[in-house]
């Protein structure tokens, strides 16, 4: 079931763009679909930007991953077997992503002591 939902997830968009050629009716799709799964507490799974915390070993870093959608915003993430490539390349995205924060972070830093 798990990957029947991560296939359908990750060539969605592209099937989206396929059938209509534009990208923003592929996002409005999108939304459409996580205000509808909030609103009517569907729990729909759906790839959100939901953070992690403690799911693939990261912590605090906001990742694209199956979501379950409902009444109260995210109900839970659906962790997927990943090969390993797939979770090096999964890890190296979070660090990144992390390193990114910790950078931006500390700029804000400097910056607000600056002023």
């Amino acid at each position: 079931m798990l990957d029947a939902i991560f296939r359908e997830i990750r060539n969605s968009d592209a099937a989206i763009l396929e059938r209509k050629g534009s990208p923003n009716l592929a996002m409005a799709t999108a939304i459409v679909q996580m205000v509808e799964s909030i609103l009517q507490d569907r729990k729909r799974v759906l790839c959100v930007s939901s953070v992690l915390l403690g799911e693939y070993s990261m912590r605090v870093v906001s990742l694209s991953v199956p979501t379950v959608l409902g009444r109260k915003g995210i109900d839970r993430l659906l962790k997927i077997e990943l090969s390993d490539l797939e979770l090096a390349n999964l890890l190296s995205s979070g660090c990144k992503i992390e390193e990114g924060i910790r950078s931006s972070d500390f700029a804000v830093r400097g910056a607000l002591r600056a002023s």
